[in-house]
């Protein structure tokens, strides 16, 4: 019942994350991207008939920065307050 209530959930990529029930206790396990993904994942189970309590042991994935941006973002000030775009990103 668990795992057809996280395949149903469409924040979740499909087969990201699996479920395991013990004397009541479901363990959430895998990996998305994102912490909203993993709060869904919990959100969508914890309710569900005989579940006592929940464990999150998803992890997120890690996102790579782009080591080669100069790019900065500046507060405005003046008449016309607002942020500003200054610099570039370079592949």
């Amino acid at each position: 019942m668990a795992q057809s209530a996280l395949t149903w959930n469409h924040s979740l990529p499909p087969g990201a994350v699996r479920a395991s029930v013990a004397a009541g206790w479901l363990t959430l396990s895998g990996e998305v991207r994102w912490h909203y993904q993993r709060q869904d994942a919990a959100n969508c189970v914890r309710d569900l008939p005989g579940i006592v309590g929940v464990s999150d042991c998803i992890t997120l994935k890690r996102r790579h920065r782009n080591r080669r941006s100069d790019a900065r973002l500046e507060i405005v000030e003046g008449a016309s307050k607002g942020v500003a775009y200054i610099g570039h990103v370079g592949k």
